[in-house]
């Protein structure tokens, strides 16, 4: 069997019913009490929250609610809170505040072409009547009319469902009539609206409801006054019109114009009113129409709607060598065309074949974008095409392309071993993965071009590709290559080669550390081929090291705090102080014992992480002494420089506060056999045995992955920092300015270009692979439509409450799972994919309510499930099955790092080995970075915020073809959001990736200037030269002044490339930029008044609290907090040119909270 149809089917039984899809059955219950959505009830029944509970009030309902049923099925003692709460990360979108109640109608709207006189309505429904009683013998008998006689007799009463088949009901397209009403049965009428579509062409725009008029005062129980398990559908023969997306029309914008053209064989042809709505399968009929609008002749509405995104694979098939192994062993022109050669050719004819082939019948919009798309295309061909014919004619590029694959391979081989992959003897890269490195060799081998062409330096690279699909491994490969090539060519050069490469960021921490142990696997296998003798002349006697910079939240900032950690680790009371928990080599478990604090031959202090495993290459000499290539802590880091930072956005608001942090930019002055020194450390501290050197060279590579994350008051914050980082970066090469290469990779995207350059400035952006005519049809991937995709589910319910759909839902999911393998015979492997529920939540509010619901009435319910079997229906349960639910698990914010990685070793592991987790809830802490590829199946708490991150959230699951992915999502109809998106459910997610919507990104906003620019200033003064870095050089006027120039120019070239916000275009950038120089320049000349001060009262002034080697007298950078009270120092105020120099220490800071009373009710006087 598949146990992901049987939780789709399970759902529509237990939510909205029959039980059996025969259509009868007895039921103990009250169908309203027992089914959660599906039916229409007559005017007004209140629901659950109402003042009084619609179904308790009457003397049958009272008799049917035993206490075990209601246990299950009842409502009582539920509700944990008003679904109007807030919430502590997010703000919900605020829900109406109106009673709950059951509906009376639904409908769907449709356009109807020009001559279309009617539609046919065809309707079915079940009724349930309390008419029978069950009697101790189990004989059924009927219910007597006289409520007298009812009460002298025994036994529960029982509910008979029956189904109700009506005759079609023909619907004049006549106003009047629609609007009166069509009666279809007693008391049931359709009934809604029909006039002009408003298109200019003699179209129809109709919206018809079913409602129940019915009067529940005569029936024996109100419930017998319900439509339940409503089946509606609206036929016409001229057909329906296709609704058309109107996003972006008349735009200019290419990524609407791309849209249009992609997805211009998607059409929605019904929306649902209260309920979602689609077109009758197999009703489509194109001959009915204009080409490219086909038209269907049925739509219906659906209660529990269903949607599949099909998978995105990366294509294998082209006349190229992708194994790493093989290409690791290139050594000659003619090995490079042999087995490279053939990948840009085959590309090339796909271009011309499938691209330029297609713009056959476009409209003339349409054909314009298609060429701007074939463009994009040549250009990656060409570029592809001109990395290959680089390692032809530079050995010194061969070989460190060859190096990097031997290194991929190794870590590739590695990971594969470990979690027992049937390709872990011959690691293959993706197409586009290496086509990737390929297209980017030119820029990291050669970065000031070449005399013909200025190259693509300068050009952000933005990897887009579906989540899953291999975008870490393409920037991974492409950072094996600049670590080695930087080696080789650092080879009797002054700085060898060494310092810090490459910069690798994240937004968030849980993201930070799942990717550092992939980025650490890659370290161990370059640090393992530099050790051997025939690598070690090329590369060097620094070993290869990776290094975490991140908050003290993830890792200690100081090697105090870390022993402290790791005192309480060893006794048992604190969690585990690395950010790696087991090897990232062999992957064993780190103990306690493998981490040591050592001292150096100079007598500093360092962390050492060793492996014990028996078999671990890094636990054999040569490796065994020196430990892992790992650090994170921070003083460790500033001191040995790894090559490769993996570091999240936040941390390098600490650029201002911290003069070590230089050394991350080479900013070095000495060095010794295992540590490096900057103008920061006092000449005092630097060992007499280490050699004074020039500097290194700054990072030449920075990835920016999950781009769509930067975005909002964080984005904006990081587009400001980007101004220093960028400077920083930038070095001098035969009298060229080189920036940095930026790479960013991300699953969703709109209006990348725009976002890139207000975050750096740069007014390129090349996205790969280039889009192609049809989503994700692009040379190197494609949709395999004849493979099982990510099933979306939609469950929403007019007068529940939000706790209680996702009550009914979790149980559902939870109970059907474990059905299938008790009852249905599906094998223990099929089947584990889907017994760990994993819970998305927008708020921790949210979250910390719905935690407590499943330890409590989940738990309880999940072990009773079966209790709720119909009475005509045989053992055992069709649908659930009991099962014990353990303590659910958080991936949220407010877990310590070592419960996060705990967590998700547990997530990953199978149901039977008796520690996995049942139920795990996360917040959006889960929608970027977490590759747990045992998770099949989520619930959604409600319509996620943006639609990038629903489509990251619901990518977590069914990674793996063996579990495809179920997500359901609960939708709270009460807030406009979740009831839109309900009710277009099928159109939406048939082409979600279009609804994607640009981020927001202002560096250079006026808030953004008050909160930020004072960091950048004191950052670019303070790092850009080595004489004014030192903690006392706050007070060096005249370094200040000459390095001024460079800082102004700095800002008002980031400023002047921002995009541009009118049609004044470039001109008003201009002006725009010199007031920002203008703002810059007023800080410095604040900065030398401040310094003028402090040399007229002989004081002295340093940078901040935070250095390391902290100078004496006031510090120059405050926190917002401290600009507010008096000078600790001096107890007076601080003048208000001091006041200009409020910086974050974070990029999320946030102005502070302050707290509102209310002294008196609005309208009365103040008492």
């Amino acid at each position: 069997m598949h146990v992901r149809e049987h939780l789709i089917q399970a759902l529509r039984a237990e939510l909205v019913g029959p039980y059996d899809a025969a259509g009868t059955e007895l039921l103990r219950l009250a169908p309203s009490r027992r089914y959660l959505t599906g039916f229409l009830s007559p005017p007004i029944l209140e629901a659950d929250s109402a003042p009084r509970r619609a179904d308790n009030d009457d003397a049958a309902a009272a008799a049917l609610e035993s206490g075990r049923v209601e246990a299950i099925d009842g409502d009582e003692n539920f509700e944990l809170g008003s679904d109007k709460e807030s919430d502590d990360s997010s703000t919900p979108d605020p829900e109406p505040a109106t009673r709950k109640v059951f509906p009376v109608s639904v409908g769907i709207s449709v356009l109807l072409p020009p001559g279309a006189r009617e539609v046919t309505a065809t309707l079915r429904w079940g009724e349930y009547r309390l008419d029978t009683i069950r009697t101790e013998s189990g004989e059924l008998l009927r219910l007597p009319d006289d409520p007298r006689d009812r009460a002298k007799l025994e036994g529960a009463p029982v509910w008979r469902r029956v189904q109700v088949e009506r005759p079609a009901v023909v619907v004049k397209l006549d106003a009047g009539l629609v609007s009166r009403g069509v009666p279809v049965a007693n008391g049931v009428i359709l009934q809604g609206r029909v006039a002009d579509a408003g298109r200019g062409d003699g179209s129809q725009a109709l919206a018809l409801f079913v409602v129940n008029r019915r009067s529940p005062e005569g029936a024996a129980h109100r419930d017998e006054a319900l439509l339940f398990q409503l089946e509606y559908q609206l036929h016409c023969e001229l057909g329906f019109l296709p609704r058309p997306d109107l996003t972006g029309e008349g735009g200019s914008d290419l990524d609407d114009r791309i849209n249009d053209l992609q997805y211009r064989d998607e059409f929605e042809y019904a929306v649902g009113h209260g309920v979602a709505a689609q077109a009758v399968a197999g009703s489509l009929r194109p001959e009915l129409g204009e080409p490219g609008a086909p038209r269907v002749t049925g739509v219906e509405i659906v209660w529990i709607p269903q949607a599949e995104f099909k998978p995105v694979v990366a294509r294998t098939d082209a006349p190229v060598t992708v194994s790493m192994k093989a290409l690791g062993l290139l050594g000659d022109a003619q090995a490079v065309e042999a087995a490279l050669g053939g990948l840009p050719a085959a590309y090339e004819a796909w271009i011309e074949t499938s691209l330029v082939g297609a713009g056959q019948g476009l409209s003339p919009e349409r054909a314009e974008t298609l060429a701007c798309l074939v463009e994009r295309a040549r250009t990656a061909a060409r570029r592809i095409r001109g990395g290959i014919e680089l390692l032809a004619r530079d050995r010194q590029v061969l070989k460190a392309f060859a190096y990097a694959n031997r290194a991929m391979f190794f870590q590739a081989k590695q990971r594969g071993e470990r979690a027992k992959e049937p390709w872990a003897q011959d690691p293959k890269w993706r197409l586009f993965q290496l086509a990737f490195v390929l297209l980017c060799l030119d820029d990291i081998a050669n970065p000031t071009g070449h005399a013909d062409a200025p190259g693509f330096r300068d050009e952000v690279e933005l990897i887009f590709f579906p989540t899953g699909g291999g975008k870490t491994e393409a920037y991974l490969g492409l950072i094996a290559f600049t670590l080695v090539l930087r080696r080789l060519r650092g080879q009797g050069t002054a700085h060898g080669g060494e310092g810090v490469a490459v910069l690798l960021r994240y937004t968030l921490r849980l993201l930070t550390l799942d990717q550092l142990e992939r980025a650490s696997t890659l370290i161990c296998a370059l640090e393992m081929m530099r050790c051997q003798d025939r690598y070690r002349a090329e590369l060097g006697e620094r070993r290869f090291e990776i290094g975490l910079w991140v908050g003290g939240k993830a890792s200690a900032n100081t090697l105090a705090q870390f022993k402290d950690q790791l005192t309480a680790f060893r006794a048992g009371s604190g969690g585990h102080p690395c950010p790696l928990q087991t090897c990232p080599w062999c992957g064993e478990k780190l103990e306690p014992k493998s981490l040591t604090v050592e001292s150096t031959t100079t007598a500093i202090e360092r962390v050492v992480v060793r492996c014990h495993a028996q078999g671990c290459a890094f636990a054999r000499a040569p490796h065994s002494r020196a430990g892992l290539p790992l650090q994170f802590v921070d003083e460790q880091l500033y001191r040995e420089l790894p090559c490769f930072v993996v570091a999240t956005v936040d941390k390098f608001a600490m650029l201002p506060w911290r003069g070590d942090t230089g050394l991350l930019f080479g900013r070095v002055t000495h060095r010794d056999a295992s540590c490096y020194y900057g103008p920061a450390t006092p000449a005092s501290s630097v060992p007499k045995s280490a050699k004074a050197i020039p500097g290194l060279l700054p990072p030449e590579l920075i990835v920016q992955d999950e781009l769509h994350l930067i975005s909002g008051p964080l984005g904006t914050m990081v587009g400001l920092f980007e101004t220093a980082i960028e400077e920083l970066c930038t070095r001098e090469v035969e009298g060229e300015r080189v920036r940095p290469k930026i790479i960013a990779a991300t699953a969703t995207v709109r209006r990348a270009q725009r976002q890139v350059q207000a975050l750096y400035g740069r007014r390129e952006t090349n996205l790969f692979p280039p889009q192609g005519v049809d989503p994700f049809e692009t040379w190197f991937s494609r949709v395999e439509h004849d493979k099982p995709g990510r099933v979306y589910v939609g469950v929403a319910a007019a007068g529940r409450s939000m706790k209680r759909v996702l009550l009914r839902t979790y149980l559902c999911v939870l109970g059907a799972a474990a059905w299938t393998e008790k009852v249905g015979g599906a094998s223990v492997e099929d089947s584990d994919g889907y017994f760990t529920l994993a819970g998305y939540f927008n708020s921790l509010r949210e979250l910390g309510g719905m935690r407590r619901l499943v330890e409590d009435d989940i738990a309880t319910r999940a072990r009773q499930q079966e209790d709720g079997l119909p009475l005509d229906a045989a053992p055992p349960h069709r649908w659930v099955a009991r099962r014990t639910i353990g303590l659910c698990e958080e991936l949220t914010s407010r877990e310590s790092t070592a419960r996060i990685a705990a967590t998700k070793g547990r997530a990953a592991t199978a149901h039977t080995e008796g520690k996995g987790v049942d139920v795990l809830l996360a917040s959006n802490m889960i929608s970027v970075g977490v590759d747990i590829s045992r998770l099949g199946v989520m619930v959604v708490a409600g319509q996620p915020k943006t639609t990038a991150e629903y489509i990251q959230a619901s990518s977590r699951v069914g990674r793996s073809s063996k579990w495809p992915g179920l997500v359901v999502t609960a939708y709270n109809i009460y807030r406009p959001r979740d009831r839109s998106h309900y009710e277009h459910f099928v159109a939406y997610h048939e082409s979600f990736y279009r609804h994607v919507e640009a981020t927001s990104v202002t560096p250079f906003s006026a808030p953004a200037i008050d909160r930020g620019l004072a960091a950048l200033v004191v950052a670019l003064a303070r790092l850009l030269e080595v004489d004014m870095t030192a903690s006392g050089e706050a007070m060096n006027a005249a370094g200040l002044q000459a390095v001024s120039r460079r800082i102004l120019d700095a800002v008002q070239g980031k400023a002047a490339n921002q995009p541009a916000i009118d049609a004044g275009g470039e001109a008003v950038g201009d002006v725009f930029a010199r007031t920002v120089r203008d703002r810059a320049d007023s800080l410095l000349n604040c900065w030398l008044s401040i310094i003028d001060d402090r040399k007229s009262k002989l004081a002295h002034l340093h940078y901040s609290p935070f250095d390391s080697h902290r100078d004496k007298g006031r510090p120059l950078l405050r926190t917002a907090l401290e600009v507010q009270v008096a000078d600790p120092e001096v107890q007076e105020m601080l003048t208000p040119d001091e006041r200009r120099f409020v910086a974050p220490t974070s990029m999320r800071d946030v102005e502070p909270s302050v707290h509102v009373w209310r002294r008196f009710k609005l309208g009365a006087k103040e008492s």
